[in-house]
């Protein structure tokens, strides 16, 4: 059985634990009020459709981290193996290879140094 005290620490460290973010939260919630009331372009569609395609790529490679690290293994690689698969496929479409040929290029050296 669980004994109150046992609980109320419980809850002042659940309670500590969120103080620690609350810095880095104000100044995120700062910096975002100032550039919606400063920056009208920050607050545009455009812009937040830009920001999701920023990120989906970020979220695509945590995925598989993620995946990597639930099964108990470490692998800093996973963003180096992004970077190099970009630079295949940006330097072969930048040669006009058909853009098949290029993400086909940027898939198989991907799978490569996953292997």
């Amino acid at each position: 059985m669980i004994q109150p005290a046992t609980l109320q620490n419980r809850s002042l460290l659940s309670s500590l634990s969120s103080i620690r973010e609350l810095p880095a939260l104000s100044l995120l919630s700062i910096v975002l009020v100032w550039l919606v009331g400063t920056k009208p372009a920050f607050r545009s569609l455009d812009n937040l459709a830009q920001v999701g395609q920023e990120a989906a790529f970020i979220g695509i490679m945590a995925c598989g981290e993620a995946l990597v690290i639930l099964t108990g293994g470490i692998d800093l690689s996973v963003g180096a193996t992004l970077a190099l698969c970009a630079c295949v496929t940006g330097e072969r479409l930048t040669h006009s290879s058909p853009v098949w040929l290029a993400v086909a290029l940027g898939l198989m050296v991907g799978a490569a140094g996953g292997w």
